[in-house]
């Protein structure tokens, strides 16, 4: 199992000279990948999206290596690797697969946020890494049958871990708190620090020829925020209160405004207290959902942040 650790140092040894240019290929290019996974679930062009993805991470992983942002280079090339060995017919791609990817999308693209603002990453992606080593070491229909129990208990015990920093502000470093939020009649929670404020007065632009779950955008202080409604997303009837919520998530510039109905209450939840989704529920679709919780005896669902921004009401990617 790996042992990577994200260490303080990371911005001395790098080299800003070619940093921008490092960071506009590397966005191409898991552009690329999410199409590429959207083509694999749609079960077509497997072989193609194949050898683009491993082409994608093989670039990525020279690239980040070459200006010192060590921690992308090691996750991509453990991604490589798997890309590799399915190109030879030697492993088959599973849905644990599948998600694990996107969820590496999230973490190279909080790299590359940080260092262009010249913060010091304070991710660490071993959970990461040892997740995709035991992918590739594992049969496929062993991973196909553990799949759920699999992905709840990596969510759980191995998830982004954050060195202890009294300089850190809670947003930053408490992973164990939770934004809760109402969408219908589901109480919903994100994670704290992937959650930056909430917008109470805002205008909606509509966009046509757009994903209907997709309701408009927003231009928060500057920055043009796209607004996912989760009404939409969950299959829920559409609200007609005016006093909706809009929650901005994500890191700078990559900035997602989810539309709620209320968001009601900020708590730390500690990970013995949340347990597996069941498997049976309908709605919010299980695949949104990383695990299940109680908040003065109402559940919660913990959303899987990165299911939700890579997919569609039908299971496809929005990009």
């Amino acid at each position: 199992m790996a042992n990577t650790q994200i260490k303080k140092g990371i911005l001395e040894n790098l080299d800003f000279t070619h940093l921008d240019d490092f960071i506009d290929a590397a966005e191409e290019h898991l552009h690329e990948v999410e199409s590429e996974l959207m083509k694999i679930e749609e079960n077509s062009e497997t072989s193609s999206a194949v050898e683009n993805i491993f082409r994608c991470f093989h670039s990525i992983k020279g690239d980040s290596g070459s200006i010192g942002l060590t921690p992308v280079s090691e996750l991509t090339h453990e991604i490589e690797e798997i890309f590799d060995l399915i190109r030879d017919n030697k492993m088959k791609i599973s849905k644990v697969l599948i998600d694990s990817v996107f969820e590496a999308i999230n973490v190279i693209r909080y790299f590359m946020t940080a260092v262009s603002q010249r913060k010091e990453p304070e991710q660490d992606t071993s959970w990461l890494i040892d997740k995709f080593e035991y992918i590739k070491t594992t049969p496929y229909d062993e991973l196909e049958e553990d799949e759920d129990e699999f992905d709840f208990k990596l969510d759980q015990e191995n998830k982004t871990t954050i060195e202890s920093d009294d300089d850190l502000e809670l947003d930053e470093s408490s992973l164990n708190t939770y934004v809760m939020f109402r969408v219908g009649n589901l109480n919903c929670a994100l994670p704290l620090y992937k959650c930056e404020e909430v917008v109470e007065k805002h205008h909606l632009t509509r966009v046509p020829f757009i994903k209907n779950h997709i309701q408009g955008v927003i231009n928060l202080r500057g920055n043009i925020v796209p607004v996912i409604n989760l009404r939409s997303k969950f299959n829920l009837n559409l609200s007609d209160f005016e006093n909706e919520k809009i929650l901005i998530t994500g890191f700078d510039n990559h900035k997602i405004g989810l539309k709620v109905d209320e968001v009601f209450a900020i708590e730390e939840v500690m990970p013995e207290n949340i347990s597996e989704p069941d498997k049976n529920i309908i709605n919010p679709d299980k695949s949104f959902v990383s695990g299940v919780f109680k908040s003065h005896d109402v559940l919660v669902f913990a959303l899987s942040y990165e299911r939700i921004l890579s997919k569609n009401e039908n299971g496809k990617n929005i990009n």
